[in-house]
This record gives structure tokens, sequence and C-alpha cells, in this order.
């Protein structure tokens, strides 16, 4: 029962956060969706250009939990501040660099992507405001990191509340106009989450600062902390930058089918991420719960951690993703009143359902390998699964002028065979003895 108590008290926060992430993006799609298609399809395109630059934040966020959690199962309480300050400040001058490079791509990305008008300069105009937010996002993700570490989800989750309801305002009255604001369209939604990522990131260091835990932002600055952080962190971020990548070119092949097409799947996607946000909170407490039993050489409690999340996970994403399958529709109807955009959503959403419970298996072993220090493995299977059991196959449908469904089927039968091989590399224990060495 402890163990049920320990893994809910971390997963549940983190889960919802995570779902607030999403809901905020939501409203953003709720909003604009009101105007046309276009401006869907500009802002779905313009999220996946910002995703892109969110290998940093992985490697940001895996390092630094990993590295700070083990401290923590140590109990080395001495290392923490260092180790904290050293990778945050480290994080604010790549911010500083990313955001400069982000700007420049905006316009290559576009003519890459070969949108058609009015949707492209839709995205252009959102995105030019929008990049602005990636430093807020990515030091935002250190400071939830580091709270995690010390088992502090909850944090995250009281700010996150509060920002979601300044954004539902910010972007009522930046889209439209209204409580004497002026009418900005779709770059008054990606100013509405460029204050957002900024009060968020403010708050979060506020409270860090005053909380009676071990961890203090201090100037100082220690090079191996930030070396160890990208030696743990950057297998995790090359792989979610090669996944992000991949969920951008099929949006291009998709792109291929027209607007209408693109639309639905955008809202898919995004009914979608909705679904298995709670999930995520499983994989961030497998993180956590493994770093801390490894860090403290107790692998067997560890192990038994893996398997009860494994457990609650599943069965739960398993019924959400039945949820999904029945109600597909009516869930997307919330985007969208076209009907040929709604049947696309309905299709991939059918799909996607099917295959909740084996995505989710894959983000808690991911999160067990990430949480040992051999985030190297995730990369090896997440890319030879992606790019060999996915985009190679939908490519090949494409050039044959498949239905855009045979796509979705692709989709959801890669999700179950990358969950089978996640789960048996996670049997054969190599974590366990990585883990204790590192």
């Amino acid at each position: 029962m402890y163990q049920v108590k320990k893994i809910f008290s971390l997963a549940l926060p983190s889960g919802i956060n995570a779902f607030l992430d999403v809901l905020v993006v939501a409203l953003s799609v709720f909003f604009v969706g009101k105007i046309s298609h276009h401006h869907i399809v500009a802002l779905g395109v313009g999220l996946q250009f910002l995703m892109l630059f969110y290998g940093i934040n992985t490697i940001l966020y895996t390092g630094t939990n990993a590295i700070l959690s083990r401290l923590v199962g140590a109990r080395d309480f001495t290392q923490i501040n260092h180790a904290f300050s050293s990778i945050f400040i480290g994080a604010f001058v790549i911010c500083l660099g990313v955001l400069f490079v982000s700007y420049f791509l905006i316009e290559p990305f576009l003519n890459w992507m070969r949108l058609q008008d009015p949707s492209r300069q839709l995205t252009q105009d959102y995105l030019e405001v929008l990049v602005i937010a990636l430093p807020s996002i990515f030091l935002k993700n250190v400071l939830v990191s580091a709270l995690a570490s010390f088992s502090d989800t909850l944090t995250p989750f009281i700010v996150k509340i509060i920002m979601v309801i300044a954004c539902i305002f910010l972007n009522q009255a930046l889209i439209f106009g209204d409580f004497g604001f002026k009418e900005m369209g779709i770059v008054g939604s990606a100013l509405a989450n460029v204050i957002v990522s900024y009060l968020e990131l403010l708050a979060l260091g506020v409270w860090i600062q005053i909380k009676k835990i071990p961890l203090k932002f201090k100037i100082t600055f220690h090079f191996s902390f930030l070396k160890t952080m990208f030696r743990v962190g950057w297998p995790a971020g090359f792989e979610r930058l090669l996944s992000l990548f991949s969920l951008t070119l099929l949006s291009k092949f998709v792109a291929s089918y027209g607007d209408k097409v693109l639309a639905g799947m955008q809202i898919g996607i995004r009914v979608e991420t909705f679904s298995f946000m709670p999930g995520f909170g499983f994989m961030i407490a497998a993180m956590v719960l493994t770093g801390q039993n490894l860090g403290a050489n107790k692998p067997k409690i560890a192990t038994e951690y893996a398997h009860l999340i494994l457990k609650i996970s599943m069965g739960l994403m398993g019924v959400l993703g039945i949820v999904l399958v029945l109600f597909a529709k009516e869930f997307a109807s919330l985007f969208s009143q076209d009907e040929e955009v709604l049947e696309v959503a309905r299709s991939y959403l059918i799909a996607v359902g099917l295959s909740q419970a084996p995505l989710i298996g894959y983000f808690v072993l991911d999160g067990v390998f990430r949480g040992a220090g051999i985030s190297k493995v995730s990369l090896y299977i997440n890319t030879l699964s992606l790019w060999g059991l996915r985009i190679m196959p939908i490519y090949l449908l494409l050039i044959y002028h498949f239905k855009v469904e045979f796509i979705f089927v692709v989709i959801a039968s890669e999700t179950f065979l990358r969950s089978f091989i996640y789960y048996k590399v996670f049997s054969k224990g190599i974590w366990k003895r990585c883990g204790k060495k590192a």
C-alpha cells in the first residue's frame, strides 16, 4: 500500500500538471478554431516547429532529474545546490542561443513544409511571437525537474492551475479583443502563451527560493555538473529530437492530402495528447523512483516499483483508450464542425485509442532507463522503431497513394511493436547494473 501511495503522490500531480500543459495548447486550438480551419493548421504546424527544439528541453529535464534524484537518494545534500545552480546558469546561456537560432529558422521551415496561403502566413505570424517563449519553457522545466527529484510534484501543479486560468483570460482577450484589449487573432494566441510561460517561470523560481527544502539557487557554477547533465541527458534529447522531427515529417506527408486532412490529424493529436497525459505522470514517477532507489543501492525495490507502475498505468490507459475510441467524433467536434475534418480526426483517434496501453507501457520503461542513467538504450530503441517501423512504411504508403487511414494503422502497429521491444530489454536487467555504476 505504501508503494502505491508513493507512486500516486508523484504521478498524479505530474500527470495533471502535464495535462494542464496540454490544456493550455488545446485552449489555443479551441479559440482560434472558431475563426477557420486555416488557423488550426497554422497553430498545429507552429507548435510542431517549436517542439523541434524540445530535444534541448529533454536534455535539461532528464539530466537535471537524474543528477539530483541520485544525490537525494544518496542523501548528499551538500552538492545539491551546486548542481542545481550550475545547471540553471548553463541552461540560461543555452536558451539564449536557442532563441536566436529558432527565430531565423522559421522561414526555411515554412518553405520546407510547403504550406498553402493563408495557412503559411498565419503560421509565420504565430511563430514570430511564440518563439520568444522558448527560454521560459526550458528554464521552467529545469525547475520542475529539480522539484520532482525531491518528490515535489505538487508545487508545479498548483502553479499550473493558476496559469491555466490566466491563459483562458488572455486568449479570450487578445484573440478576440474582449475586455478592452486589441483584437490580435492568432498573434494574440501566441502572445498569451508567451506571457503565461514567463509568469510560470517567475512563480516557480520565487517558490524554490522561499520553500524550506535544501534546494536554493546560488551564484555558483561548476562545469562538471553541466557536463554530467549533458552526458546523461543528450541521448534522451537526441531521441526526442528525432521523435518530434518524425512527427513533423508525418505532418508534411499528410499535408499532401490537403489542409482539411491535415487539420483533422492535428485535432486528433491534440485530443490524444489529453488522453495519455495522466499516464505521463507515471513515467515521471518511474524516473524519480528508479533514480532514488538506485542511488540508495536498492535495485530490488526499484524493480518492484517499475512492475507496479506498469500494471497501474497500462490498466488506466487501456480504459481511457476505449473511451477515446467510443467517443472519438464527439471529442474532435470540440475543435471543429467541418465533417471532412471530423472524419479524419475520428479515424486517427480510433487507431491511437486502441494502442494507448502499450504506448504508456514504453513511456514508463523509458522513465526507468532514464532514471538509471542509461537513456542511450531508449535512443537506440526509439530511433530504430520510429524510423524503421513507422516512417519508412508510411513513406511507402504515400508513394503508392494509399488512403490516410492506412497511415494511422501503421502508427498504432508500431506502438505495439515498440512496447514489446522495450519490455524485452527491461527484462534483461541491464538497467539495474548500469544504474549502480552511475
